[in-house]
């Protein structure tokens, strides 16, 4: 069975796993980040990248319910998705998770570590072999009057990704990123056909939200376009996830 994953990607990583000599200063590793330094880009990834990895190969088997509070929230919920069953296939290599991210410094930073972690994985934490980012614009929760043309971007990459693995299961991740998206991302998940899957913080097993009607009418757009967004002249304070 071939499973395509769409994970939302936080910042979770880079709160519970960062760069040597930044712990507790989240804020102003953001500030650094968004200046756009490569070499220091690539120096904070690599830091993450060995963290994570350590923390994720002592995981043990479907016995071991840790999440939140040990991974991250994309990890975490990704291995109790593992632990059910018929939700990814137990061979690695027939499932692929796509790892959805803002256009943000942090958000590309947290979706790099997540896909080089998952891949290089092997053993009872095994997940995934094919894993892929991609950057959805607009969808910052830093500027939400632009929110609804990154909905739109949102919606056009699942499409083309579906398009892309016709035959596969599919199942939306909505556990890590930023919270605003949930309604949105469950409406997008069921016009096509998708499971829906969350996993709260303090939990061990994973909330299903399956497709409440069939025959289901595709309403996405219409929410989308019904929704009243903030005037660009707003100043909406954004919380960090």
């Amino acid at each position: 069975m071939t499973v395509q994953v769409f994970v939302t990607v936080g910042t979770s990583a880079l709160t519970k796993f960062p760069p040597n000599g930044w712990q507790n200063k989240e804020k102003d590793l953001i500030k650094k980040l968004r200046q756009g330094n490569n070499e220091f880009f690539k120096s904070c990834k690599q830091d993450m990248i060995g963290k994570v990895t350590r923390i994720l190969n002592s995981y043990g088997d479907k016995a071991d319910t840790r999440g939140f509070e040990r991974y991250t929230a994309e990890l975490g919920s990704l291995l109790a998705m593992k632990r059910q069953e018929n939700m990814l296939d137990n061979d690695p290599a027939n499932n692929h998770i796509i790892l959805l991210h803002t256009d943000t410094a942090e958000g590309q930073l947290c979706a790099e570590v997540l896909k080089e972690v998952i891949e290089k994985t092997s053993g009872n934490a095994a997940l995934a072999d094919k894993v892929q980012f991609k950057r959805i614009d607009s969808l910052s929760a830093e500027n939400p009057e632009n929110f609804e043309t990154g909905l739109k971007k949102l919606q056009e990459l699942v499409q083309t990704c579906c398009k892309e693995s016709p035959d596969s299961n599919k199942i939306f991740n909505i556990t890590g990123g930023y919270k605003g998206l949930i309604p949105y991302a469950t409406l997008l998940a069921w016009d096509f056909n998708m499971l829906v899957c969350y996993l709260y913080e303090q939990s061990k097993e994973l909330i299903k939200i399956y497709r409440p009607l069939e025959p289901w009418k595709p309403i996405f757009s219409e929410v989308v376009a019904k929704t009243t967004f903030p005037s660009p002249k707003k100043k909406v304070r954004a919380l960090l996830d």
